[in-house]
């Protein structure tokens, strides 16, 4: 009912000022923000005890789960761009549902491997830096391929449960990050029969916890909404990406993809026989033409993009 009246409340306000203000366009900036705030205030910082006291007794309520998916979806369709859902996705995992870490990732290369896209309760960039191959991880291949079949008779997704990670992911993901138990929610869009990628969540570093089952619609729910919403990002700036994948030279492509194989800027100028300056100038070259703030976002667009692979 509250986001209900204060949707009412703004759309009014916006008829109101195009009707009668000559400065409509300047103020609706400024009146967006102002309920943006209002909504942060009585949606998130009043609710905070319910959600954030007795996390693991209070979904025994079945309401709260539908209440968490409500505001969940409210709380991400705030973003404006691509970074900014990744980022408000995470944070809604974290905050609605009884989890303290989450991980985004996005399936490329034919969903044979997933690239971090943001973290929340956990290192961004160290995420960021993440491209798993799922075949490293067989337990998440054979999840990953029987949930892409169940796409294709109209079932949900179903979350899975991991109960000690160190027995099912290498020490290389378990260790930095004192994986113990954790819960991987497939990101998917029902209606296209596709699998944007999957969000991982535990409870910290070195916490084990068994998982309530009944907490499964929520996560199935919020990772159909993270899904169409990312869907939307990932499908609505094709010609500009078309423009973009032509701007970029393949000496820019070619840095691109051993940036996001790891490689410093030093190792790369070495197996290109480039000088350091040289790869130095591609990059900053790549990062205009990405509109990227850093070589860490620029693998992610290009990845995004189909650039690179």
């Amino acid at each position: 009912m509250v986001i209900f009246s204060l949707n009412l409340m703004e759309n009014t306000v916006h008829q109101v000022l195009k009707a009668h203000a000559s400065a409509a366009a300047t103020l609706h900036p400024a009146v967006r923000y102002l309920f943006f705030k209002w909504n942060e205030w009585l949606l998130y910082e009043m609710n905070e005890q319910s959600f954030k006291i007795g996390r693991d007794s209070s979904w025994k309520k079945e309401s709260l789960w539908k209440d968490a998916v409500i505001l969940f979806n409210e709380w991400i369709l705030r973003a404006q761009t691509f970074e900014e859902s990744a980022a408000h996705i995470c944070f809604g995992f974290s905050y609605f549902l009884p989890f303290s870490r989450c991980a985004l990732f996005q399936f490329v290369n034919q969903e044979s491997t997933a690239i971090g896209l943001h973290g929340h309760g956990v290192d961004n960039g160290q995420i960021q830096r993440l491209r798993v191959e799922l075949d490293s991880i067989p337990m998440l291949k054979e999840s990953v391929g029987k949930l892409k079949a169940e796409v294709h008779e109209f079932r949900h997704f179903r979350p899975i449960y991991v109960p000690r990670a160190s027995e099912q992911f290498p020490r290389l993901y378990v260790g930095p990050f004192g994986l113990a138990s954790l819960v991987i929610v497939p990101v998917y869009v029902p209606t296209e029969g596709r699998m944007i990628g999957g969000v991982v969540l535990d409870r910290g570093p070195g916490r084990f916890f068994a998982v309530d089952r009944r907490l499964f619609p929520a996560l199935m729910k919020f990772g159909q909404s993270a899904g169409e919403l990312l869907l939307k990002w990932i499908k609505a700036p094709k010609k500009e990406w078309e423009g973009m994948a032509e701007s970029l030279s393949p000496r820019e492509i070619e840095i691109l993809k051993l940036l996001a194989d790891g490689a410093s800027t030093l190792e790369a100028a070495c197996q290109l026989y480039l000088s350091e300056f040289t790869v130095r100038d591609y990059i900053s070259s790549a990062l205009r033409k990405l509109n990227a703030k850093n070589r860490t976002e620029a693998v992610a667009k290009a990845l995004r993009l189909g650039l690179i692979g």
